[in-house]
């Protein structure tokens, strides 16, 4: 698996994303990829 090292990322963005995870009890790392794959399949279902 790749390692993504994101620079500026927003700090009010890191910490919404933080919440939701802990809200959900899973890792900021699983909540972000699941993010990810959701956008790119409705990206996907619009093309």
């Amino acid at each position: 698996m790749s390692a993504v090292n994101i620079k500026n990322f927003p700090e009010d963005l890191h910490h919404a994303a933080k919440i939701a995870a802990v809200k959900e009890g899973r890792p900021l790392r699983d909540w972000i990829i699941e993010a990810v794959k959701e956008k790119l399949e409705r990206e996907k279902e619009f093309k």
